[in-house]
């Protein structure tokens, strides 16, 4: 490469030099620090960049954080002004300008072509009257970007000769080249946060980064209890438990002096460890029915159950009901059943009135709900009740769903009136309990704090008294979720 050939190349690649500025920060934010990115950027190349690069890494990812809610690692960080705390960090910092422009230079000639003389050539072209007047032109069109990476390359890698350079311009453009000459490097920086856009992804990922993962399995026996003199049903449960933390390195990264030593972490203490339950009935639902169900309102018209919400009045057995803000769903659903022409549509243990009661395909299952409703087996012959008065049961249609797919059934709650409703035509059951955990959560939520505290002691000191008004198991899983909504007064009791 000859010295005009490497300015013309320097020329056509300044164009694009504030991309690969920008992509060359990236970089080195992703690989100055050892332990940051084996932190958050374990894919990265480590790199040998200068001191203050470290500290502006530790700062923009801590920034980065602010900007990511989950799981609360955000609270980890104090406020950071962007300007006032990295900001000033990078606009004028030379060391790192330097270390960029370096780089952007050996990509175009090796260090060891360009010698001295190769240098010497260079500024023979560079201060010809002839470059110096197009220099100017594109300076005074707007084009600044050559020009002031011009002068950086010569204050760089001809330092003795800066002033003769400098001096090689018309002393009536001294003021116009004196400004571009003492432009800061990443000026654009000082106030625009866009960097961390480019490391945030890599940060969520190491902040959703699971570990200690505890996968285990509780079953609860089926029993029975009574409330207010009716008995009740609770199924046998199956729960599916996940324990795990999240973003355990990033935890310790956050607490360590890489971090206190800058006054960036807050006194917010994060408990990272995540408990998720699932709960599975077994061989019992509240009786449900499919997404278009259509069921009859108040005023006639019908709707599908799937549409239905809080406080919309349907038609019952005993005139009109409301509906909660409660809604059933049962995503695992095997078997459904229509009665004659009508596809299946409800869950086996959905009951539907007759001239001799309710009755359904499991009366079992119905039953273990709430069994005074006597729940008995549905057969043809038997008269069922439509909007229209009765009529004669002459098919019963099954469908099953293939061994690896569910159907997803829905059902509904009432604050008010009788427990039916008509589902396509047919007065069915609203088979669910009067006490619910959703309403018991929602009575503790509704209590002011020191009365729910008072509660809560009372619910630990009496622990036995509590496990005798409910069935086993009842009381733990009350506590769990009780736990887990209200953990602060927890807390704050021990």
């Amino acid at each position: 490469m000859t010295a005009a050939e490497f300015i013309a190349a320097f020329a056509e690649k300044s164009k694009s030099y504030n991309i690969f500025e920008h992509d060359e920060l990236i970089k080195a934010v992703k690989g100055c620090d050892e332990a940051l990115k084996s932190t958050f950027f374990p894919k990265n190349e480590t790199l040998p960049c200068p001191d203050s690069c470290s500290e502006l890494a530790v700062k923009l990812v801590c920034y980065t954080i602010t900007k990511i809610a989950d799981y609360g690692f955000n609270k980890c960080i104090n406020v950071i002004s962007y300007p006032t705390v990295i900001g000033t960090l990078l606009c004028g910092n030379d060391a790192l300008g330097k270390w960029v422009l370096t780089r952007f230079i050996d990509k175009m000639i090796s260090p060891s072509d360009l010698t001295d003389d190769f240098k010497a050539e260079i500024f023979t072209i560079i201060t010809t009257s002839h470059y110096v007047l197009g220099t100017i032109l594109e300076i005074e069109s707007g084009s600044r970007e050559k020009a002031v990476l011009l002068f950086r390359f010569v204050k760089t890698y001809m330092p003795s000769r800066y002033k003769e350079f400098y001096s090689a311009f018309p002393s009536e453009k001294q003021n116009l080249i004196e400004a571009l000459a003492q432009t800061p490097y990443f000026n654009s920086y000082a106030s625009d946060d866009r960097l961390y856009l480019d490391i945030k992804d890599d940060v969520s990922t190491a902040i959703k980064r699971q570990t200690n993962i505890r996968d285990y399995t509780i079953r609860q026996e089926s029993h029975g209890y009574f409330c207010a003199g009716e008995a009740y049903t609770v199924p046998a449960i199956t729960e599916t438990h996940h324990e795990y933390d999240v973003g355990e390195a990033v935890l310790k990264w956050l607490n360590s002096n890489i971090v206190c030593q800058y006054n960036l972490r807050s006194e917010y203490t994060l408990n990272n460890h995540i408990h998720n339950c699932e709960s599975q009935r077994e061989n019992t639902g509240t009786g449900c029915v499919t997404a278009q169900t259509l069921i009859t309102m108040s005023d006639g018209m019908t709707k599908p159950i799937i549409s239905l919400r809080s406080g919309m009045k349907v038609r019952s057995a005993g005139g009109i009901s409301v509906l909660s803000d409660e809604f059933i769903v049962n995503r695992r659903l095997k078997t459904l059943y229509g009665i004659n022409e009508l596809e299946p549509f409800m869950s086996p243990e959905h009951a539907v009135m007759t001239t001799e009661g309710w009755k359904s395909l499991a009366p079992e299952q119905s039953n273990q709900i709430n069994s005074y409703y006597n729940v008995t087996l549905l057969r043809r012959g038997d008269q069922v009740f439509t909007l229209e008065g009765t009529v004669r049961v002459e098919k019963i249609t099954v469908a099953q769903a293939k061994p690896e797919e569910n159907f997803t059934g829905y059902d509904l709650h009432f604050i008010s009136g009788e427990k039916s409703y008509y589902a396509n035509g047919l007065l069915v059951l609203l088979n669910y309990p009067d006490i619910t955990l959703a309403r018991l959560m929602r009575a503790l939520e509704g209590m002011e704090a020191g009365r729910r505290r008072r509660f809560l002691t009372l619910f630990q000191t009496e622990r036995d008294l509590f496990d005798e008004l409910l069935p086993n198991g009842l009381t733990a899983y009350f506590e769990e979720c009780a736990y887990e909504k209200f953990k602060d007064d927890f807390d704050e009791l021990l």
